[in-house]
């Protein structure tokens, strides 16, 4: 925990990026959620009434679900590495900014 808490300064600028990704995370987990829902109406209420017609407006309706939650996935996971480059980034500059200015004593041994 105490690596974290000294590690806070390099990531919490991007925090807004860390954030972002996890409310995409959690839209692709509810529509992962809402796919049995779909396939309970198709059997229940379109193919137990035999109301044929419905069927390509639950499949364009899926689609549009798996589209979206492709969506989602792919915010997530670029904004993911977004947090996480920028923060790698800062935490090497500052870990090259120390040894710049270590003196050469320092290297001598």
């Amino acid at each position: 925990m105490e690596t974290l808490r000294r590690l806070r300064r390099f990531y919490w600028p991007h925090k807004h990026l860390f954030f972002l990704s996890i409310l995409c995370l959690f839209g692709t987990t509810g529509i992962t959620l809402v796919y049995p829902l779909v396939l309970k109406v198709t059997i229940d209420d379109v193919i137990g009434k035999m109301q044929y017609h419905f069927v390509p407006w639950i499949a364009g309706g899926f689609l549009l679900l798996m589209g979206v939650k492709g969506f989602l996935l792919f915010i997530h996971q670029y904004f993911g590495d977004l947090f996480g480059i920028r923060a790698v980034y800062e935490l090497r500059n500052e870990l090259y900014k120390k040894l710049q200015y270590l003196s050469f004593r320092y290297y001598d041994n």
